[in-house]
This record gives structure tokens, C-alpha cells and sequence, in this order.
């Protein structure tokens, strides 16, 4: 019973201590990003230039199509996803982003992705999944790793499934 309470307890502390301060920095966040292009999808908001947000877009609907349990584990754990070109004149940037599920991405000279939609989508399922480990305070470790790894392999063979390979 004591063991219990003190779980709970703890777990009350930890959240106050990690949510509090991306709270505050998710809206400093927003405010910084208020001028720049964006686009939503749902929950997650995608700034960048139109082809960026065009392929993180597309990569979004294909998951959702292919992997709805990926899908929603992406819209809830992710609050925005940048183009990094638009990141250097911002104060809020680096590793301070991942603390409220924003995510900063290199694009090619076009303003393309490196990769292709279904590689993002599963990408971003792993990221999902670490950032869900961490907001329910587990602790880092090979197991963990290995787990966010087969949710990001079972994504890509669903979503290369749907495209018919």
C-alpha cells in the first residue's frame, strides 16, 4: 500500500518537473514561429516551405492509411515538425525541441526530404514511441530501444504493404 502511494506520488512530481517547463517552451515556441510559413495535420503542425510541408504531409496521410495505431501515436506524442532552414533565427531550437515533440529536419536544396514518405512515416512512429517511453518516465535501456525499433520496422512493412511491395 505504501509502495503504492509512493509510486504514485513520484510519478506526480516527475510529470509536474518535465511537463511544466515544456509547457512554457512550447508556447514560447509558438509565439517564435507565429510569421512562418505552416500547414496542420490534425495535431502536428508543419513548418517549411510548400514542398516540405507537402511531403511531411503526404508521409502523415500515408501513415495513417497504412498504420492508424502509428498514426495516433504520432499525433500524440508530436506537437510540430520544421524544416531546418527556418530554425536559425529562432532562440527556441537544438535539443530543446524534443522536450515537447517538436522536431527539427535537414531537406535537400529543393526543400525536399532526404527520404522517402513511408522512411519519414515510420521514422517519426520511432520518435513517437521514445518520446511516450520517456513522458511515462521508463527508463532508457537496450529493451526500450529495441521496442521503439520493431514499432518503426512493423510500420514500414505495413506502409510498403499498402504501396503494394
Amino acid at each position: 500500500m505504501l509502495r503504492s502511494y509512493a509510486r504514485r506520488l513520484r510519478g506526480r512530481i516527475l510529470d509536474r518537473i518535465v511537463r511544466g517547463p515544456a509547457a512554457v517552451t512550447r508556447e514560447r515556441y509558438d509565439d517564435e514561429r507565429m510569421r512562418c510559413p505552416k500547414q496542420r495535420v490534425q495535431n502536428i503542425t508543419i513548418y517549411g516551405d510548400p514542398r516540405f510541408r507537402e511531403r511531411v504531409t503526404e508521409a502523415l496521410e500515408r501513415l495513417e492509411h497504412a498504420y492508424p495505431y502509428g498514426y495516433a501515436l504520432v499525433q500524440r506524442y508530436m506537437h510540430a515538425i520544421e524544416s531546418e532552414d527556418i530554425s536559425p533565427g529562432f532562440k527556441v531550437q537544438g535539443p530543446s525541441l524534443a522536450g515537447f515533440g517538436a522536431r527539427s529536419e535537414k531537406t535537400t536544396p529543393e526543400g525536399d526530404l532526404p527520404v522517402t514518405p513511408e522512411r519519414y512515416a515510420a521514422f517519426l512512429v520511432r520518435v513517437a514511441a521514445n518520446r511516450r517511453r520517456a513522458l511515462l518516465h521508463a527508463r532508457k535501456s537496450p529493451q526500450a530501444e529495441s521496442m521503439c525499433r520493431q514499432k518503426e520496422e512493423k510500420t514500414m512493412k505495413l506502409l510498403l504493404r499498402a504501396r503494394g511491395f
